[in-house]
C-alpha cells in the first residue's frame, strides 16, 4: 500500500476560505458565518465567539479528519466539519519563527 502525503499547501495571506479548509497552525480571522439569521447553528457559533474580526488558529485534528480543535479568544473550541464549513475566514500573514 502506498501512502500519499496529503499535506495542504499554506494558503496565501488575504485568501478567503472556509474554516474546515484552513491548515493547522495557520492564523486567520473570521469574516462571516454562512447561514440565515434565524439558523440556530450559525447563531450558536456567533454566541461561542466566532465573530467578524476574531483571530482563530487550528491546533489539532483527529486522525479521521474531524473534529478539529481551534484556539480563539484565549480558549479552545472543538468543532466538526458540519460547523466549520459555515465559517468564512481570511488567512493572516504568518509570523516568522526562525530561531
Amino acid at each position: 500500500m502506498v501512502r500519499v502525503n496529503k499535506a495542504r499547501q499554506a494558503p496565501a495571506p488575504g485568501q478567503q476560505l472556509t474554516l474546515d479548509k484552513l491548515p493547522l497552525n495557520c492564523r486567520a480571522k473570521v469574516v462571516s458565518i454562512n447561514g440565515r439569521d434565524d439558523d440556530p447553528i450559525s447563531q450558536r457559533l456567533a454566541d461561542l465567539g466566532f465573530l467578524a474580526g476574531t483571530e482563530v488558529v487550528g491546533l489539532r485534528r483527529a486522525p479521521v479528519g474531524e473534529p478539529t480543535i481551534f484556539l480563539l479568544r484565549n480558549y479552545q473550541m472543538c468543532l466538526r466539519r458540519a460547523e466549520t464549513d459555515r465559517i468564512v475566514v481570511e488567512v493572516l500573514a504568518s509570523e516568522s519563527s526562525e530561531d
